[in-house]
């Protein structure tokens, strides 16, 4: 491999000689050109010129107003609603496809409620904004040529009635005098940038009263790079310049349409972005054509050519105005040089068509070199990254170049094809292990009499580090069974918080729990299973590691419970006669963590009617707010005694919901998890 140079040396040296080549070119046509051009200005050719370039912006503009009014129509029938936004995206779809200089389209209620629609590069982007729904977010879809559809919730910080097309058509409505049409409702804005796009244009709106009685807007766009194209159409086609202004908000002129003339050098309308007044445009031409359009919008001016010196030569130059739906006005100026309208003309053009043609030539054998060099390998990047999009991680062949950044560039992508596929397999891997330990949870568990039990657990990660397990048990003699039915007279609850969050922690807290099934199974009593899982855990966990854990044994027949808590807490008992809640006492360290360890078993306590038993693990407590608060005891106590008179599971439902308010859309540091229990 030929040894590689960095890419903009080698496109810096390339476009050089390119520009060289064309700019030489280009200069000698202009010269011969302006020795060609001979000749006076013709006036009627002038005024020919003003009526194809009005012809060109009613054909611009009064389509825009129609589309607005025929929207307004199905406003008003009912048949176009914004709360129907699949039916809106539709019909909007419609008006863009049919008026192609239409950027975008709009419909918007005096609710905030929201649809726009733009047509780009084959595909579409739709925003629906509706506060009821989404707050201050919008839904957007994305879709493109090829029908690939990508939908998110974004905040936009975008709101309708923030917009100058929205004022300006609610305004109108209200100023209207009955009866009015359709297109007389119609506002024009003065040009701004738009939200979306980032486009400057100018806005076509009307509001309209739907079926149900609200104010409903349609606008529709049209960016100012449309009304370029038209004025460089024009300019072209005459040999001359069009320009095309508006008013601002303060009664200035600014310039909306910008041809591609030598009259302005310097300032390129494909890029012209910022308004500007003529004289602003840096040039002669702009400063005289300033000056023309204040005489002409006197009526000192109007209605004929008038001769004017701009950059050392003659021009003539005439204006016109052309009234749009509703007050919208745009004023369009023409300015030709009189000796490009003689028949030296032609010549010119032959001359300059033979330079450019050359100039296409030596151009395309340079292009293909450069295709060869660039193209191929950035193609064959392009294909390599699309596969990857698709996770097609398999390798399918090393790609070279003599460029050297597009050398590392292949190299980078190869490093990353690498990464993605370790990536995608920890990610089943994960996907795998969060199903396994979901599958272990409880879905349901058995009845017990006189009491309600309800449980909820969300991970901080794919996996977690909680678990909880209900386990029912009937006397089979003098023993007692786990209970494969619906009801039974004795059940053991467990919650457990292993040490961090994650896969390790899942699997330690899974264990946890089998073991207790197992000493359950063998009939062993509360505190010998907790003490054998205490002393295999502490040989089974490395240093630093711990799992905390509350178990509960409950007596339906008694109506009493049995507690054991090693390093869980605080666990709260509400008391119904007392009103109010106690915290439990932890027993034990947590397990794993002094091998050999008692485990003291406490008194069975009776439960009077309404009593609660409620625990949690440290990611209720201890979750923060997006100031840095932490949820803490006193708001679950104060939760309790609110809702003490709910079901298991609307206590759960609530906390729930106060979790949500409190967090706000801080995510979770720990693991969540919750038991309720409640005598009934």
């Amino acid at each position: 491999m030929s040894k590689s140079v960095p890419f903009r040396v080698s496109l810096q040296r390339d476009v050089v000689v390119l520009l060289l080549v064309f700019g030489a070119l280009i200069l000698g046509t202009m010269v011969v050109s302006t020795r060609l051009i001979v000749g006076r200005m013709s006036a009627q050719l002038i005024d020919a010129a003003l009526d194809q370039t009005e012809d060109h912006l009613r054909t611009l503009f009064r389509p825009v107003g129609g589309a607005v009014g025929f929207l307004g129509k199905l406003v008003e029938a009912g048949e176009l609603d914004p709360d129907d936004p699949t039916n809106t995206v539709e019909v909007l779809r419609v008006a863009l496809t049919q008026l192609p200089n239409i950027s975008s389209v709009l419909l918007a209620d005096e609710d905030g409620v929201e649809t726009l629609v733009i047509q780009r590069e084959g595909g579409w982007y739709i925003r629906h904004t509706d506060p009821a729904r989404h707050g201050g977010a919008s839904e957007v879809i994305e879709e493109d040529a090829d029908g690939v559809r990508s939908e998110s919730v974004r905040d936009l910080g975008y709101s309708a009635e923030t917009r100058p097309w929205f004022h300006k058509a609610i305004e109108r409505y209200h100023s209207a005098e009955p009866g009015v049409g359709a297109r007389d409702l119609v506002e024009w804005t003065e040009p701004y940038e738009f939200f979306t796009t980032k486009q400057t244009g100018v806005t076509a709106s009307a509001a309209f009263r739907s079926a149900d009685g609200r104010l409903v807007v349609v606008a529709a766009d049209v960016a100012l790079t449309e009304i370029n194209e038209r004025a460089s159409e024009l300019s072209n086609a005459e040999r001359g310049a069009v320009l095309v202004v508006m008013r601002d908000d303060a009664g200035n002129w600014v310039v909306v349409g910008l041809p591609d003339a030598e009259m302005f050098p310097g300032v390129d309308p494909e890029r012209y972005r910022v308004l500007r007044a003529p004289q602003d445009l840096g040039t002669e031409m702009g400063i005289a054509l300033g000056k023309y359009l204040d005489r002409y919008a006197s009526g000192t001016a109007r209605g004929r050519a008038v001769r004017m010196k701009a950059d050392g030569r003659t021009w003539w130059a005439n204006a016109r105005m052309v009234k749009l739906d509703g007050a919208g006005k745009v004023w369009f100026s023409v300015a030709v040089e009189p000796g490009k309208l003689t028949p030296g003309l032609w010549v010119q053009r032959g001359v300059v068509l033979g330079f450019v043609a050359l100039a296409v030539i030596l151009m395309m054998r340079r292009v293909r070199v450069l295709a060869h060099r660039f193209s191929e390998p950035i193609e064959g990047i392009v294909v390599q990254s699309e596969r990857i999009s698709r996770l097609d991680l398999e390798e399918h062949g090393r790609i070279t170049s003599s460029v050297r950044e597009i050398d590392r560039l292949a190299d980078a992508q190869e490093r990353m094809r690498i990464s993605l596929r370790s990536l995608v397999k920890l990610e089943g891997d994960l996907r795998l292990a969060r199903q396994i330990q979901q599958q272990t949870l409880p879905d349901g568990w058995p009845k017990i009499e006189g009491f309600e039990i309800a449980a909820w657990g969300e991970p901080a990660d794919e996996t977690g580090g909680d678990s909880y397990d209900v386990i029912g048990c009937v006397r089979d003699g003098a023993c007692w069974r786990v209970s494969d039915g619906e009801t039974c007279e004795k059940m053991y609850v467990l919650l457990a918080d292993a040490t961090g969050h994650g896969i390790g922690p899942a699997l330690s807290v899974t264990q946890l729990r089998s073991m207790l099934r197992m000493g359950i199974r063998s009939g062993e009593g509360l505190g010998e299973m907790a003490c054998a899982m205490n002393d295999q855990l502490c040989e089974d966990l490395v240093a630093g590691r711990f799992i905390t854990a509350w178990f509960g044994e409950i007596d339906g027949a008694s109506r009493s419970m049995r507690t054991f808590s090693a390093g869980q807490g605080p666990s709260l008992h509400w008391r119904a006669g007392e009103g109010r809640a106690v915290a439990l006492a932890v027993d034990t360290p947590p397990l794993g963590v002094i091998a050999g360890m008692d485990a003291p078993i406490g008194e069975a306590v009776q439960l009077a009617r309404g009593d609660i038993v409620a625990v949690f693990s440290d990611g209720i407590y201890e979750a923060m707010s997006p100031t840095m608060e932490q949820f803490g005891q006193e708001r679950v106590e104060r939760l309790l005694s609110e809702h003490k008179g709910s079901s298991a599971n609307a206590i759960i439902n609530a906390l729930q919901i106060a979790m949500i308010e409190f967090c706000g859309e801080r995510p979770a540091d720990d693991d969540r998890t919750a038991i309720v229990i409640k005598a009934v």
